[in-house]
């Protein structure tokens, strides 16, 4: 499914996601993330966008890159938008 998405990346280790993140103009908290996916806390799906050119990840690249590395398995959003 990841290969399918656009702009969704596949990182291998918390801080790779750390890294990634550190550059955004709004970093997101990598750590607060991995704490509430581990305690099972409820979280916003990631949401998908598919159109007639392919899929975009619109929201929730961090958090589902997050739960892939701790093997959490997580639901998407997908709209079709075609």
């Amino acid at each position: 499914f990841h290969e399918d998405v656009h702009n969704m990346t596949s990182l291998k280790s918390i801080e790779d996601i750390e890294s990634l993140v550190s550059h955004y103009a709004y970093p997101r908290d990598v750590k607060r993330i991995v704490e509430g996916l581990k305690a099972g806390i409820e979280m916003p799906a990631p949401i998908i966008i598919a159109g007639s050119k392919g899929m975009w990840i619109l929201s929730g690249n961090t958090r589902q890159n997050c739960a892939k590395v701790l093997g959490i398995p997580r639901k998407f959003i997908v709209v079709n938008a075609s």
